[in-house]
This record gives structure tokens, sequence and C-alpha cells, in this order.
């Protein structure tokens, strides 16, 4: 996926008809995303580099509170039908649930969010057809067992990098962001700490102040 994204930058950096130093892109990646940054970053010239909720991988990563190894965060796709069911919705109500958090799912406000996340997330499956299916979310599982982003990390070309974290993820645990900063170094790096009650979704609960950070850090 970086290569696919890699091939993206630099198309666009052809229709600008960009020359050596203008070919430098800010990159953001969040969850899978935030692995997808780290190999782009080996692969164009980055200025700077924010990474949300995601992990170094390897053997300095903290395993999610849903193993990978048996699998039990994407499992619940297995019975995932693509048709717009009851059984459809139940099933993206448990996911988003996970990501968003217990402490914001169970306010008024965060349970209206979540009804309607359901309903859109369930609309946009259909609409991508045979593409909908639990297939892409499932395949997440090796490609995160796999990973290994200590190398990338230690020795990241770029001006800074934010890392962003909700501390009670409970998908990717908070400690992933600590063990980043001290991979690419506190002279390089800052954690962004999102406070209790932020989840996996951190940037959807807590939507306001990490625009206004992502705009801080970029200016």
């Amino acid at each position: 996926m970086a290569s696919d994204a890699n091939e993206v930058l630099n198309t666009y950096f052809d229709s600008l008809d960009l020359k050596g130093e203008e070919r430098t892109a800010d990159v953001m990646g969040i969850s899978m995303g935030g692995i997808v940054a780290q190999e782009l970053t080996t692969l164009c010239s980055v200025r700077k580099v924010i990474l949300g909720c995601t992990t170094p991988g390897g053997s300095k990563s903290n395993p999610p509170l849903h193993p990978p190894k048996d699998g039990e965060f994407f499992n619940v796709f297995n019975d995932w039908k693509n048709d717009g069911s009851e059984k459809d919705a139940s099933i993206a109500s448990e996911f988003l649930f996970k990501v968003l958090g217990e402490s914001h799912c169970s306010s008024r406000t965060g349970k209206i969010k979540l009804r309607r996340m359901v309903d859109r997330f369930v609309e946009s499956r259909r609409e991508m057809g045979s593409n909908g299916g639990s297939e892409g979310v499932i395949a997440q599982l090796p490609a995160l067992k796999h990973f290994d982003g200590t190398d990338i990390l230690k020795s990241i070309s770029c001006e800074e990098v934010m890392i962003m974290h909700g501390v009670d993820d409970g998908v990717v645990p908070f400690g992933n962001a600590g063990t980043m900063r001290d991979l690419i170094g506190t002279a390089k790096s800052r954690v962004v700490e999102f406070e209790e009650g932020s989840g996996h979704f951190f940037f959807i609960t807590k939507a306001k102040e990490t625009v206004e950070h992502i705009n801080r850090f970029l200016k």
C-alpha cells in the first residue's frame, strides 16, 4: 500500500511539474494507515509525519487488547453478509463500539453518533458491492503480525513526527505511542495524548482537538 501511495504522490507532483525539493510531502496515517505512513517515509521525501493510534510492530509493539494471535478483534466480521441486514448492523455496532470506546458510547451524544455511524457503515459497505465484504478487514491481521517498523523509526528522515493516541485505546494500546517516540528520539518526536475516555477513534470523539493539533503541527 505504501508503494501505491507513493505512486499517487509522484503522479500529483508530476501534474504540477515539481522538481527536486519541491517533491516533498507531509504524511499522516491512522491505525493501519500509520503502518503505511511509516513505510512511505522510506520511499519519498517527507517534511513532517503524523502517526495516529498505530504501532511500531515487531518485538517493540504493545499487542492489542484484542490479540492479533487469535484474531479476536477481527473475528467480529466472520459472519458479515454485506446485505444490510440486522445481523450486519449488530456486527457494525460491536466493531464501532470497540473503536469508539465504552466511555464515549455510553454518553447520550455518543449513543446518537454510534447509531448514525452504524447506519452509514452498513450503507457504505453495501455500496461497495463485492468489495464491501469482510476480507479486507480480516486481511489486516497477517499484515499487522508481519510488520516491523523498528529500523524505519530509528532512521526516519524528516523534520518532526507527531504521534497522536487515545489513552483508553482498546485496539492499539497507548503504550505504543511512547515506544515509537523512544525509537524516533525525543528531539524529533512528540506525543499528543488524548485524555481518559479517548479510544482508538480519538479523531472522531475528539475531532476539534485533533484538527487543532494537526493545523499547529503542519505550520
